[in-house]
């Protein structure tokens, strides 16, 4: 939830833009193919130089601007002299409100001034930085906003975050005409009802979270003595009386905690790990590498090689018995996150949303292979090059138990 610490202006322009486009799906994919296009899939974090990459980004803020201005009022002015307007005598030191909402809403100066149309912008050289007065949502002149760079900044990188590294979905039952579009607030317009949306992860198209649970119940379903033995200490520890896991329960259930490694082992996401550079001449096992190479780490074809691992193609959780290695980039013989400062930044997260989501299915279900399948009909093979994904999709039927 995007907290407005009192009237946050770039939080609510972000919620506009986002209320918008997810009314506007067509918009939403054009936006966000654009941005994966023009960023690549393996960004670790989107910096100010991205932003001038994504053109039509910066449409959908102007237009969001133009819409949705977060200050509907611009700061009164005061008339320093006798002026004349439109027709109008304004008499010295009178308090003047000009009205952006109205402005950018205005049918003289927009073609259909209601609808939410990015593209108005194509090829237009109206901006939002005071020079031309039908879009104002900063002012202009000398008072103009003084914040206006930083606002700018905050919500083109806001933006840029949201929808480079999620996808976003309605929640279940809800549809674009569910969505609220009115307004609240005096000086400033905020959205009257709060906009929900459920954001699902884009790591190249590729959940990794998924596909490791998906690998380890592929694993644990052509092992049953090993399912078996993980739910009977699940349901042990925790009871039959629970009616939701929480992070509480991880440290309860130390099989689980095996079962994921050997799983971030065998299956490792993200077989390659983002791409280093040297920054100076380095000896490794004999290899002379200059500086300013690129190199590739390979954590799949570590995670296999027999000089580390004893029956390296088995899936064996009990070798972490009394092992002190672990995934967190302390041993090099299992890097599913990388290792130093830059490894993975989203590590935390990803092993939490494994350990709870591996908890709630193989707490509350039992699973069978459907009728005429065995072990031996569930196929291994991978698929994917960024991301090693399961290239046929694992097939199991639950059973409620709690």
């Amino acid at each position: 939830n995007i907290f407005l610490a009192g009237i946050d202006t770039g939080a609510i322009t972000m919620i506009w833009a986002m209320t918008e486009l997810v009314k506007n799906p067509k918009l939403m994919k054009k936006v966000q193919s654009e941005i994966r296009n023009c960023l690549g899939d393996n960004k670790e974090r989107i910096t100010e130089e991205d932003v001038d990459k994504v053109p039509f980004l910066k449409m959908v803020i102007k237009e969001t601007f133009r819409l949705h201005p977060a200050a509907p009022l611009i700061l009164p002015r005061e008339t320093m002299a006798h002026i004349k307007v439109q027709g109008y005598d304004i008499p010295p030191k009178r308090r003047i409100l000009v009205n952006a909402w109205a402005i950018g809403r205005d049918p003289k100066l927009w073609t259909n001034p209601e609808e939410f149309d990015p593209e108005r912008f194509v090829d237009s050289p109206v901006d939002y930085r005071g020079q031309h007065y039908e879009l104002l949502p900063f002012g202009s002149g000398r008072r103009i906003c003084p914040g206006m760079p930083m606002g700018i900044a905050t919500v083109e990188l806001g933006l840029l975050n949201l929808l480079y590294f999620f996808d976003w979905r309605f929640p279940d039952g809800m549809t674009e005409r569910d969505i609220d579009m009115e307004e609240a607030g005096t000086l400033t317009i905020v959205k009257k009802v709060a906009l929900k949306l459920v954001p699902n992860i884009f790591i190249a198209g590729i959940d990794t979270g998924a596909i490791t649970m998906i690998w380890a119940m592929t694993e644990l379903a052509r092992n049953p003595e090993l399912m078996k033995k993980l739910q009977g200490q699940i349901r042990e520890r925790l009871g039959n009386n629970k009616e939701r896991i929480t992070e509480e329960d991880i440290g309860k259930v130390h099989y689980l905690n095996l079962v994921i490694k050997e799983t971030f082992r065998l299956h490792p996401p993200v077989p390659l790990l983002l791409p280093r550079e040297t920054m100076a001449h380095i000896k490794v096992q004999g290899y002379d590498i200059p500086p300013q190479r690129r190199i590739l780490i390979n954590t799949w074809a570590i995670s296999r090689d027999p000089k580390l691992w004893t029956d390296p193609e088995v899936f064996n959780p009990e070798r972490f018995v009394d092992s002190p290695v672990d995934y967190r980039g302390q041993h090099f013989e299992l890097l599913a996150f990388g290792s130093g400062r830059r490894m993975c930044p989203g590590m935390a997260m990803g092993i939490v949303t494994v350990e709870l989501g591996l908890l709630n299915l193989l707490y509350f279900f039992d699973w069978k292979l459907p009728d005429g399948m065995t072990q031996r009909d569930i196929d291994i093979e991978e698929a994917g090059a960024l991301t090693v994904v399961k290239k046929v999709p694992l097939k199991l039927v639950p059973v409620r138990v709690h």
